[in-house]
């Protein structure tokens, strides 16, 4: 049922928990010189490769925190720990294609977008099977939720297409490292509370291991991996990191291509789905597009999509993983039972750490349960994030603009939303460091687990699977929404505790 009023947070304005290690910390950097501390945090950036290309085509460094943010250590070794059993559990979803498929059926009338993507999977389906095998490559977020207990972590999202920053998300560790040191009496104290991340390396031996897989059953033993990026890509730099790992550390090359270059470049054997780009047989198609309908402008895109999808290649994600990833499944993971239903050999403990980890989530469907929670939702705002079937950043709607959204829209239209339960994270002090300026203040924080699963859908077994890293992002406790890229968030380190 929906949340109850006396089930929200004593307050949910000030959930401030800056402690006085954490606020020494942020006073005895402030006491270096702003000139200094620009200088060191900006060129060291730069000369690390921490860096985006802007809209004006000039190299920036990314937007960061000069300091790591407390994150309790309890939480973060949970939060890997449940990666593995999502590995699998998601695995066994992507089974049941008809599950998904009846499950989406309703949010696929209502999202134009997600209609599309159901529609390439059917013609998929009716295709010849030329590869079984799928690279899942997704991280999983989650926010720290304050309770009479302490913090602990409940899951915001799964992102099954895109998922960001394992390449630049490992630097501000080093940053924070070289910050402490250099301008942090007794500094070095803190270093040991600064967690290993090696999700550059995780994310490329995961790109590997599909390679390699892809050869061993009668691949090109040069066969290469297609990233598919969007034109005038800012990113470009993160997602470039992965492509010198995967060839300095495995010598498999990598190259970039958008849809529609592919739409005019790539060949497909129809006889046994070979897909070729300039030559080159290609083994893995990695996507960092294609999650937002801009990514598709025209049937161009559409028609590059789709043969991707029939090829031979091994797809990250396929379009099952693409699919699974939407709000509306993760919605129906959450329901009673569900868990259960795709937890295959997971012990009811593992279950019941994975359901622990769960935000409230709600469907908005024109049924009792759906209009009973937009009722709920429109009599207490503070109490909901109303979330599309969106991925990217910026798409959740809060408060006023929350209760004007289901007050116009559609029952039908409804469908293509759900609703979960706003979470009120702690937050504790940092210096944000953005366009080479520091802005002073309080912080919260989403941490990111990245997770990959290298399966056969034929045989419905899973080759190989891991935990990839992991990436924190921080943004001003005052900002309700948004990610790195689309300008509100910055790259940050945990300060476990």
């Amino acid at each position: 049922p929906p949340l109850t009023v006396s089930s929200l947070p004593s307050s949910t304005q000030d959930q401030t928990h800056s402690t006085p290690t954490t606020m020494a910390l942020v006073k005895q950097l402030m006491a270096a010189p702003e000139e200094e501390l620009v200088a060191a945090a900006f060129d060291w950036a730069i000369v690390h490769g921490m860096t985006l290309r802007r809209s004006d085509n000039v190299t920036d460094h990314v937007p960061c925190t000069l300091l790591p943010t407390p994150f309790p250590k309890s939480q973060h070794d949970k939060a890997l720990s449940v990666q593995r059993m999502l590995n699998r559990l998601l695995h066994t979803l992507r089974l049941d294609i008809a599950f998904i498929v009846t499950e989406l059926t309703l949010a696929a009338k209502a999202d134009e977008f997600t209609g599309q993507l159901l529609q390439q999977l059917e013609e998929f389906r009716a295709a010849p099977l030329h590869q079984p095998l799928s690279l899942s490559l997704h991280r999983t977020d989650y926010m720290l939720h304050t309770e009479d207990d302490g913090p602990s972590i409940r899951q915001v999202e799964i992102n099954t297409i895109s998922a960001a920053f394992a390449g630049l998300g490992v630097e501000p560790r080093r940053m924070h490292r070289y910050m402490l040191e250099r301008f942090i009496p007794d500094g070095v104290a803190h270093t040991p509370q600064l967690p290993a991340n090696e999700a550059r390396q995780g994310v490329a031996t995961a790109f590997a291991l599909a390679v390699k897989e892809y050869t061993k059953r009668g691949g090109a033993a040069d066969a290469i991996v297609v990233m598919v990026v969007q034109p005038d890509e800012h990113n470009a730099f993160d997602q470039r990191i992965l492509e010198f790992e995967l060839w300095e550390t495995h010598g498999i090359a990598l190259r970039r291509h958008t849809l529609a270059e592919l739409h005019t470049d790539a060949t497909y054997n129809d006889k046994d789905g070979t897909m070729m780009v300039q030559g080159l047989e290609v083994a893995l198609v990695y996507y960092r597009a294609g999650y937002r309908p801009e990514d598709f402008p025209t049937e161009a895109e559409w028609s590059a999509r789709i043969t991707i999808e029939k090829s031979r290649a091994i797809k990250c994600p396929s379009l099952l993983d693409h699919l699974i990833g939407a709000k509306k499944m993760q919605q129906v993971l959450a329901a009673p039972g569900m868990l259960e239903k795709f937890a295959g050999e997971a012990s009811l403990a593992d279950v019941a750490l994975i359901r622990s980890t769960f935000a409230g989530l709600y469907e908005l469907d024109d049924n009792e349960e759906g209009n009973r929670a937009a009722a709920d939702a429109l009599a207490f705002p503070e109490k909901y994030v109303l979330k599309p079937q969106r991925e990217g950043g910026g798409n959740n709607l809060y408060e006023a603009e929350m209760q004007a959204a289901l007050k116009q829209m559609s029952l039908a239209k409804r469908s293509g939303y759900i609703l979960m339960e706003r979470l009120y994270p702690p937050a504790y002090s940092n210096v944000v460091f953005r366009d080479s300026k520091m802005m002073e203040g309080d912080v919260v924080s989403e941490l990111g687990v990245f997770g990959y699963c290298l399966s056969d859908t034929a045989t419905g077994t899973v080759v190989e699977e891991g935990v990839a890293g992991h990436l924190l992002r921080s943004k001003f406790k005052n900002v309700l929404d948004g990610g790195v890229a689309s300008g509100r968030a910055v790259l940050d380190s945990p300060l476990l505790f």
